[in-house]
């Protein structure tokens, strides 16, 4: 028993490294809904070489969170990716989220809230 728990204690820090995102991202000003925006970050070595950026808000009337898929297949170290956003309704508190391209369950840190117009 004691075996599978060191064996376990060694491989999770391998298993967790594998999906590290260490971006920052720029926060988004002028936004408005419909219309062309870019977006920049920052990466470290070992971050995912590509992932899916997502548009999240939480919704107070549904009390869940709404999002909406930006772009696919974002390479991570050309630090810029452009998109056409989604008509979506003008409020504060809207995010970015990356997540796994190969698994949505895994995410990264998320961008500091902003407003689209």
């Amino acid at each position: 028993m004691l075996f599978k728990l060191a064996a376990v204690a060694v491989l999770l820090p391998l298993a967790s490294a594998q999906f590290a995102y260490t971006y920052v991202y720029t926060t988004p000003t002028d936004w408005v809904s419909g219309q062309p925006a870019n977006v920049s970050w920052t990466a470290e070595v070992g971050d995912p070489e590509q992932y899916t950026l997502l548009l999240k808000i939480f919704n107070e009337t549904t009390n869940s969170e709404d999002n909406w898929v930006l772009a696919q297949g974002i390479d991570t170290y050309s630090y810029f990716a452009n998109f056409t956003l989604p008509d979506v309704v003008p409020a504060d508190g809207y995010f970015l989220l990356p997540v796994s391209v190969k698994d949505t369950s895994t995410e990264g840190p998320p961008s500091n809230k902003f407003s689209i117009a």
